[in-house]
């Protein structure tokens, strides 16, 4: 009886020390997801990473009706976060200039992306616009004290300083930021010059960085704040021409 009543003793402060063990393991891991969480959510600097800063901004889905509007989409969560009151909607029947591809005598023509979203943003098969075009909608839409900027040819870590103060940027990079490709081509209007679209190009809203990944609110999908390392964000955005914009209040 005493040997049983030694087992049942020693089993006791075994499952005892289990319990405890579990105990503090929980208590550690959910003290990581909450400071994963902070990182996440906390636009401020932090001890984590002293380089870092994310701007509070809703995402928009751009599925819901233009699954190929990921311009249209980008720019009116930006005029929305400047409280500028448009739907997507508004933003690509009144103001985003488009254009189909047309065939003539055989021959597959149509505009340049810089002048045009070519195709339609409501169909899967439209194409997508360069940030020439989204300025020149901008233009239209924002109040005197305001203005669309196009920072071509700026890298990224230079855009960084925009985050610093505030102002998202409106950036040219591809899906999943996945290397872009040779896609279809036609004839520009008016000339001998054959166009070639690139495959996967996308537009996504720059909301911050860290000492490793750049920060983007997707539309693609709903996707909303996603991460992505900075050298592969860097490349793909210069593959893409090195395309940005940015809207701010005037000097």
């Amino acid at each position: 009886m005493y040997k049983n009543l030694r087992i049942f003793f020693k089993i006791s402060i075994i499952l005892l020390f289990i319990i405890i063990a579990g105990i503090i393991f929980l208590n550690v891991f959910s003290e990581d997801l909450s400071m994963e969480k902070l990182l996440l959510n906390d636009g401020n600097n932090n001890d984590k990473d002293a380089n870092y800063k994310i701007l509070d901004i809703d995402n928009i889905n751009m599925d819901k009706g233009y699954p190929t509007g990921c311009e249209s989409a980008s720019a009116v969560m930006i005029l929305n976060y400047y409280g500028i009151d448009i739907s997507i909607e508004d933003f690509i029947n009144n103001y985003l200039p488009k254009k189909e591809l047309e065939t003539v005598d055989g021959v597959l023509t149509g505009p340049s992306p810089d002048e045009y979203y070519i195709g339609n943003p409501s169909s899967t098969s439209g194409f997508g616009c360069y940030s020439p075009v989204i300025v020149k909608a901008l233009k239209d839409i924002l109040p005197e004290n305001m203005e669309a900027i196009n920072l071509t040819g700026t890298d990224v870590d230079t855009l960084t300083t925009y985050i610093d103060n505030d102002i998202p940027v409106l950036l040219w990079a591809t899906i999943n930021m996945s290397a872009p490709g040779n896609g279809s081509s036609w004839i520009l209007t008016g000339t001998n010059v054959k166009y070639t679209w690139k495959t996967g190009e996308h537009c996504l809203v720059l909301i911050g960085y860290d000492s490793e990944n750049f920060y983007f609110n997707d539309t693609y999908q709903g996707r909303g704040l996603v991460k992505y390392n900075k050298e592969t964000v860097k490349a793909v955005h210069e593959a893409m021409g090195s395309q940005s914009v940015i809207i701010k209040k005037k000097n």
